[in-house]
């Protein structure tokens, strides 16, 4: 097991060295960093691999993906302990096992083993630790090549969306591995809610709302928030192309997704970044209590649901107000599958309400918040994960799309100093 440097850390002009160095050999360190970016890379496109099999004849079912899953999450546990853990990992490993706790809890009141909730905030402990140990060449390199795999297959679906339902079947995926059932009226191949609605918002780009490798549409505008907060917090420390790579990844994913809140995020994004840096230190722990009371005020109960931000806000305070101290206590968390639009009642039902409370915490003060990347990384990223809660119940927690975050989460959380300057360069430490 590798020991942390037990003196400073001297950085030379051509080298990179990562907070976890030790007198292993160069190419030890290289083909430690390259598996950590594999892992995350494989975690955001399992699900696609997977159905590229199932559209060549492969049987999959639900038990393939959970148990794929599973393995990555161990994959990278191991990797994870080939490192001394250290002060930073703490934060992670009291929020494991303190859901841990909240599991058995769970399991005796329901007099069932309820594991959702454990798998949920695993994906977070664990990816934040894998990102506390990668250096800023694997973070550059990790989310390039999910970038690049993204357009790729985004291109396909825009240009040519018989030859992308050919290569991934997303329906027949879904219909295996979820138990989603194809309308007899959908004669299209993709993920059920591809098409969309008549009084949905739209650009009109695109024929129906793209999904690139992730193969359902949310996950999709999901990645443009993450591309967003990625790039504000890292902008000076990406080259010129990379920063126009980005952008023009997310202009593309918000001109053919047709995701709103996303697209308020990009939006609100450039201001953010002079502004976040000027924020109180953890005053971001009030960003969804604010929403939640704002929605509180503005929510009309005689108001007819309807598929917007608007809606979504009133649903959620209309379902939390419908919380009984049962449901708040954890004593129906088989009622939290309900709430698929309403990421704080689902969390209060799988979790307690205690423990959605425990979770935004954890969520706020995270990172430190000692630079102004720090400061852009957490209030857009909180941001994020406020407005998402909004409007999905599950999204946020998908391996998919957490994994990404707390990646970056872990790696933001290491970088105590702030660069001397703008710089291309790979430099990392803590």
């Amino acid at each position: 097991m590798r020991q942390p440097p037990s003196r400073p850390i001297i950085i030379a002009a051509d080298a990179e060295v990562t907070p976890y160095e030790s007198s292993n050999s160069r190419w030890r360190e290289t083909r430690y960093q390259f598996c950590i970016g594999m892992l995350v890379v494989l975690a955001v496109t399992y699900n696609s691999l997977i159905a590229i099999l199932g559209a060549n004849g492969s049987a999959v079912n639900a038990t393939t993906v959970m148990i794929v899953e599973a393995i990555i999450l161990a994959a990278s546990l191991l990797a994870i302990v080939q490192v001394n853990f250290q002060r930073d990992d703490l934060p992670s490993i009291i929020l494991f096992f303190t859901f841990f706790i909240v599991t058995i809890y769970l399991s005796i009141i329901n007099e069932f083993f309820y594991p959702e909730t454990l798998r949920n905030i695993s994906i977070i402990s664990i990816f934040s630790m894998l990102g506390l140990r990668a250096s800023f060449s694997t973070v550059k390199f990790t989310i390039f090549t999910v970038c690049a795999l993204v357009v790729i297959f985004l291109f396909i679906e825009c240009y040519s969306t018989p030859l992308y339902v050919e290569i991934f079947q997303p329906a027949h995926y879904f219909e295996k591995t979820r138990g989603l059932e194809i309308p007899d009226w959908d004669k299209s191949g993709l993920f059920g809610n591809a098409l969309g609605f008549k009084e949905r918002f739209s650009f009109g780009l695109s024929d129906h709302r793209t999904a690139s490798i992730f193969l359902e549409q949310l996950s999709l505008a999901n990645f443009a928030a993450f591309l967003t907060v990625f790039l504000i917090s890292l902008w000076q420390r990406l080259p010129i192309w990379q920063r126009i790579f980005y952008a023009g990844v997310i202009i593309a994913i918000l001109l053919t997704n047709d995701t709103r809140t996303s697209l308020i995020l990009a939006v609100l994004a450039p201001a953010g970044y002079f502004v976040y840096p000027r924020m109180p230190r953890f005053l971001n722990i009030t960003v969804a209590p604010l929403l939640i009371i704002i929605a509180w005020i503005i929510e009309d109960p005689n108001r007819p649901y309807a598929d917007d931000f608007a809606g979504r806000l009133s649903l959620t305070v209309r379902t939390l107000k419908g919380m009984d101290l049962s449901a708040a206590l954890g004593m129906n968390v088989l009622d939290a599958s309900k709430f698929a639009d309403s990421g704080y009642t689902y969390f209060s039902y799988a979790a307690t309400l205690p423990g959605m409370v425990l979770l935004w915490i954890f969520v706020s003060l995270y990172i430190p918040q000692t630079t102004p990347a720090q400061k852009r990384y957490t209030y857009a990223s909180n941001l994020f994960i406020a407005s998402s809660l909004v409007v999905a119940g599950t999204s946020i927690f998908t391996i998919k799309i957490a994994g990404l975050l707390w990646f970056l989460a872990g790696f933001m959380r290491s970088q105590k100093d702030q660069p001397a300057r703008p710089s291309d360069s790979d430099h990392s430490g803590r």
